[in-house]
């Protein structure tokens, strides 16, 4: 993912990662739920089931 991550004192609002995403989308601006959809595999995005 292109840029940087944010200090973790200036993390954005939702998913930290939407300031850099070239798939934000309006619903990014809630922290989307962290997930396990399998052992050892953890995902926090809105469009994981996209």
């Amino acid at each position: 993912m292109p840029g940087r991550p944010p200090a973790p004192d200036a993390r954005p609002e939702g998913c930290v990662f939407a300031p850099r995403c070239r798939y934000v989308r309006p619903d990014c601006a809630e922290r989307p739920a962290l997930r396990e959809p399998e052992e050892g595999r953890r995902v926090a995005c809105v469009l994981y089931d996209a």
